[in-house]
């Protein structure tokens, strides 16, 4: 095995001998902001995981009764994107709110598919109807059984994915999304070195690979690949640190790193697009050509 470069200027580690693979024994993963999508080439959807964990403080690190004490241990990150405990009116600029107007007076004007003239809701209709409205329950979990699940995670020292959401309110654990905004989400506090978050991110990746994909430890150095897909505006230090950890961490033979962008037009078959990735907290754009995100383009919101 030799350490190469490809696609462009990213690193890639594969061997000289080339060999069919097949797309089940090739895992996928594409980390956001929010989530996690991960699965193999061959699966019609990936599997959706909150791309979080909690881990529980140690002894002498919990919050006291009064929620003063011991505030230097404790870490949260929160599970919805605030902004600055303000409404998302009073901090948008007033760009976006032309740019909202613009967009509502060309679809007015614009004709529907079948020559109808398209109707749009005005925002005070809608505003009238929301506060009007009653809140429905979707889905009404068994109170029994959900205290099931919430004394078995209880039981344990690290929670991962979705199951962060069910002991979000227990004051014990420090809750913590390795990836915002697009990449690493590095900062001064509890867990937020590039050691402690590359740390998580193995843990996240570790318990899904083997728990949803069914992928165990001694099958993947010869049996599987990865191909990892990247945002095009990426840190390179950082890339390595991704890569390091697939295949040193994570025990695979092979990586591959490919932009997000490329991945999207070679799903749609183009071989030029303008691309528009719209995520939870990071709106990003480039133009492909040939397989190649041209670094002149690229925006980053």
């Amino acid at each position: 095995m030799e350490h190469s470069v490809g696609f462009g200027s990213f690193p890639a580690y594969f061997c000289e001998t080339q060999e069919y693979v097949p797309a089940s024994n090739i895992i996928v993963i594409q980390p956001g902001s929010k989530y996690l999508r991960i699965g193999r080439a061959s699966d019609p959807e990936p599997h959706v995981n909150l791309h979080a964990i909690a881990r529980r403080r140690k002894t002498g690190q919990s919050i006291s009764s009064d929620g003063t004490n011991f505030t230097k241990f404790i870490h949260r990150d929160t599970l919805i994107s605030l902004l600055s405990g303000k409404s998302a009116e009073e901090k948008l600029p007033p760009e976006v709110e032309s740019a909202r107007l613009q967009l509502c007076h060309t679809l007015q004007t614009s004709l529907k598919p079948d020559g109808g003239q398209r109707y749009i809701t005005p925002t005070e209709q809608i505003s009238a109807f929301n506060k009007i409205s009653k809140v429905g329950v979707i889905c009404k979990e068994d109170t029994k059984v959900a205290d099931d699940i919430l004394k078995d995670l209880l039981q344990k020292e690290t929670v991962v994915g979705d199951d962060v959401i069910k002991i979000s309110t227990v004051p014990d654990y420090n809750i913590h999304f390795p990836w915002r905004r697009g990449g690493l989400n590095l900062h001064s506090g509890i867990g937020g070195s590039l050691t402690s978050v590359v740390n998580d991110i193995v843990d996240i990746w570790e318990y899904i690979i083997a728990d949803k994909l069914g992928v165990s430890l001694k099958d993947r150095t010869h049996n599987y690949r990865v191909l990892l897909v990247i945002p095009v505006m990426f840190s390179r230090l950082h890339i390595g640190e991704l890569v390091h950890l697939v295949m040193n961490q994570l025990q695979f033979s092979h990586v591959i790193v490919i932009h997000d962008h490329v991945c999207a037009t070679f799903g749609a078959a183009l071989s030029c697009a303008t691309v528009v990735d719209v995520g939870d907290q990071r709106i990003s754009i480039s133009c492909v050509e040939d397989g190649i995100s041209i670094p002149q383009t690229r925006v980053n919101y």
